[in-house]
């Protein structure tokens, strides 16, 4: 089954030539971005008994994720944003009338750049965060159709060596109707790590505590 995420006519042209050529291929297309992802169809429950961990040295982070969802990782090199896409879990198929698989993806970026304003400047850790996440906004409201922010939060260590921001928010897809996305940033000195989850509207809200857990279990494993 061939499912499309944020379809364009050229994710759909390519979409029809894979499924061509193999009826057990799953890819999911992200709108406006130049990544494809190619993974073997799952079996068609949710449902899952336990968390497991996923550690990548390279990027000196690891996270739980559920034992039965598909772990995905890219190769280096595959960016979007200025960010290196690093892995996607990706949830098991509902059945054949599924028209969008819910996942989890996370991406790394180095803000050495920026960071140079903050010996330059007064500019703290969280107003560098902040203006990060607002470019972010500004981006998707040209990006996607229909987009509405729907929450924004921040947060920040006490020693200020590392912050947080949330937000979440919809835009309509033209398959797939009303999708709504989770994204979490953490921004440890250089570098930004952002863990996004994609999801249908309708869906959102039963795949929340999961998501949380998966948020919630994330931390940087580096310490320089």
């Amino acid at each position: 089954m061939v499912v499309l995420i944020g379809t364009t006519w050229y994710t759909v042209i390519i979409s029809l030539f894979l499924l061509l050529f193999s009826a057990y291929l799953f890819m999911p297309l992200s709108f406006g971005h130049s990544y494809i992802q190619i993974a073997i169809a799952s079996p068609l429950s949710n449902t899952y008994n336990s968390f497991v961990i996923y550690e990548n040295a390279q990027y000196g982070f690891e996270i739980q994720y559920p034992s039965n969802w598909q772990k995905i990782e890219f190769s280096q090199g595959i960016e979007r944003s200025g960010r290196n896409i690093v892995i996607n879990f990706l949830s098991l198929s509902e059945g054949t009338t599924d028209k969008f698989r819910e996942y989890f993806i996370i991406e790394i970026g180095d803000l050495q750049s920026r960071q140079k304003l903050l010996s330059s400047s007064s500019m703290s850790q969280s107003s560098l965060l902040s203006d990060y996440v607002n470019e972010q906004i500004s981006d998707y409201k040209k990006l996607f159709k229909g987009f509405q922010l729907i929450e924004s939060s921040s947060d920040k260590n006490n020693d200020n060596s590392n912050s947080f921001s949330k937000i979440v928010y919809t835009y309509e897809d033209l398959i797939a109707g009303k999708i709504k996305i989770m994204e979490s940033y953490f921004l440890k000195k250089d570098k930004i790590y952002l863990l996004s989850f994609h999801s249908e509207a309708t869906n959102y809200e039963k795949y929340l505590p999961t998501i949380q857990k998966m948020v919630d279990s994330f931390h940087m494993t580096v310490t320089k």
